[in-house]
């Protein structure tokens, strides 16, 4: 999946162990994946990566939590069990959520909050 990345695409965020909610996306300016140059101290290696730049980045208190869309979605519409439906790190949306999702993004952005 990684590898069918292209220049344009857009990621979105999302937060699972208990937060549930949708954060942020990303536009990738790059295509496939590219391998980092330097290696970090994090505990599990991760020698990959995708090029990307913030497209829409919501502050905590506005992130999406996904119980509030389930059925605006059409991965999760109608499904009892959705939370294994993110817990691989890339999974294609469909046209309609990912327009949803990032339409529904650029609205809390603009929310007040009181």
């Amino acid at each position: 999946m990684a590898s069918n990345i292209s220049k344009g695409d857009i990621l979105l965020a999302y937060i699972p162990h208990g937060i549930s909610a949708f954060s942020d996306s990303r536009e990738v300016l790059e295509n496939g994946i590219k391998p980092l140059r330097r290696m970090y101290d994090y505990d599990t290696t991760v020698s990959y990566c995708i090029v990307t730049q913030p497209f829409i980045v919501l502050e905590e208190i506005r992130w999406i939590p996904v119980k509030d869309i389930l059925n605006e979605l059409e991965l999760t519409r109608g499904k009892r069990s959705w939370n294994f439906m993110f817990q691989t790190t890339l999974r294609p949306l469909s046209n309609h959520d990912g327009e949803f999702l990032l339409e529904t993004m650029r609205k809390q952005a603009e929310r007040k909050i009181s």
